[in-house]
């Protein structure tokens, strides 16, 4: 079993989360290659994580949930 996944599956928090900090990471790292100063596209990518992961945790998945 993996530290993530229970028996039922990943929950939608940890979805979220894994979702954001991979944005993150990405977001970060192709902004400070694109040539923006490094804090800059860490503060860019933050607010960006954070939006995703208000998205994912109280949109995307309560809507999916639902649907069911």
């Amino acid at each position: 079993m993996n530290l993530i996944e229970s028996k039922k599956g990943a929950s939608p928090m940890n979805k979220s989360f894994l979702i954001a900090l991979l944005s993150w990471i990405v977001l970060s790292l192709s902004l400070t290659f694109a040539g923006i100063y490094f804090t800059t596209a860490l503060g860019i990518a933050t607010l960006i994580s954070i939006a995703a992961f208000v998205f994912f945790e109280y949109e995307f998945f309560q809507i999916k949930k639902t649907e069911c």
